[in-house]
């Protein structure tokens, strides 16, 4: 279904938070977005993770992370709107909000457009 959170159908997104391909980052955790994201476990990689923001302004760490493979589904998957519902990158936003960083907002959108220039 839409929902991020039920297991089933995986997609290849072929994110990959932590510093694999694709200049996700560092942090060395390789896990696979796609795969995180189709089954919620995204959620589990960043909840209790504070999010981080550079001198200018962007979403950086883990959070920064996500939310570049997020950008990177939205622009790789086929249809991704069917298979998520609401864009990954909103998703994430929304569960900044959830989490109690509504103040890392600006910043999340700001990774967000960073790296779509990725695409």
């Amino acid at each position: 279904n839409g929902n991020p959170d039920d297991s089933g159908d995986e997609d290849g997104g072929n994110g990959n938070v932590g510093g694999g391909s694709g200049g996700g980052g560092g942090g060395g955790r390789g896990a696979d977005f796609g795969q995180a994201f189709t089954n919620g476990t995204w959620k589990d990689l960043l909840r209790g993770i504070p999010p981080e923001v550079d001198g200018d302004g962007v979403l950086t760490g883990p959070w920064g992370e996500v939310m570049f493979d997020a950008v990177r589904v939205e622009h790789t998957v086929e249809n991704f709107q069917e298979r998520y519902g609401d864009g990954p990158a909103g998703q994430i936003i929304d569960f900044l909000i959830e989490c109690g960083h509504e103040g890392d907002v600006g910043a999340a959108e700001k990774k967000e457009e960073q790296s779509k220039g990725s695409f």
